[in-house]
């Protein structure tokens, strides 16, 4: 039988059917009997159950710009209108993929997505950084399981969305890396004075090779022959505890990271 179908519609049977043949037909045997005219996205998505690709593009330009209200008032009107909330998170999950595919591919064909589709992410994924987009993606999957361990699905999906929205910014790895092991050698090679313009031994920077607790005690002898007050009382001078110690550099931590 002759179909008169787009591109976009064929890209999202083919996705949904998962390599079988036999899915494949069933769905054009169903848009065949019901859909008149030329078969679009929209008419594939009718017949699937799944929610159109404009509206998982739209719930993510909410999380991009942090606005937890417009993206649950969308939930709550998908719900309404009779969308399947698991086959809505399976869909957000698979948009934030292509969302990176989109990101990281940036000169190359991306698999199963039509070109239509591409520009548009290509656009949306600029407002993500991969570390965010891995976010995302894990956050989702992590719902979908909890929701079908839950009996009120509806409410850890719409504690997805808010915990989404209230996310802080994230540094790439690297750089926090970095960070920590600056502070470390800062720690460790500082000089601390009894008074101002008195003169202190220099500490030489812990061996990498020691364990935590042994840098621990390390520092803590430095502090307890370079007391950071030196006017304590008899009765105060107390061997330094791993508490004081981080008392004594917590400043000093904050302003480095």
């Amino acid at each position: 039988e002759s179909l008169s179908i787009r591109d976009e519609a064929l890209y999202v049977i083919a996705r949904n059917s998962e390599g079988s043949m036999r899915d494949a037909e069933s769905v054009l045997d169903q848009l065949a009997s019901f859909t008149e005219g030329e078969i679009g996205k929209d008419d594939v998505n009718r017949i699937l159950g799944v929610v159109s690709e404009g509206i998982l593009f739209e719930i993510l330009d909410y999380i991009a710009k942090l606005d937890a209200k417009s993206s649950l008032l969308k939930l709550d009107a998908l719900l309404a209108g009779g969308a399947d909330q698991f086959n809505l998170v399976s869909s957000l999950m698979e948009h934030t993929r292509n969302l990176m595919a989109a990101k990281l591919l940036t000169d190359t064909k991306i698999p199963e997505i039509s070109k239509e589709s591409v520009e548009s992410l290509k656009k949306q994924c600029v407002n993500f950084s991969e570390e965010e987009l891995l976010y995302i993606f894990y956050i989702f999957s992590n719902t979908l399981s909890d929701m079908k361990k839950f009996t009120a699905p509806r409410v850890i999906l719409e504690m997805c969305l808010v915990k989404l929205c209230k996310r802080d910014d994230f540094a790439p790895i690297g750089e926090i890396i970095e960070k920590l092991g600056n502070l470390e050698k800062k720690i460790f090679s500082e000089k601390i004075t009894d008074s101002p313009g008195a003169k202190s031994p220099e500490v030489k920077y812990a061996p990498s090779g020691l364990k935590p607790s042994d840098k621990i005690a390390t520092f803590e002898a430095m502090l307890e022959k370079n007391p950071a007050k030196p006017s304590l009382s008899p009765e105060e001078k107390k061997p330094a505890t791993t508490l004081d110690a981080i008392k004594r550099v917590w400043h000093e931590a904050l302003r480095n990271i």
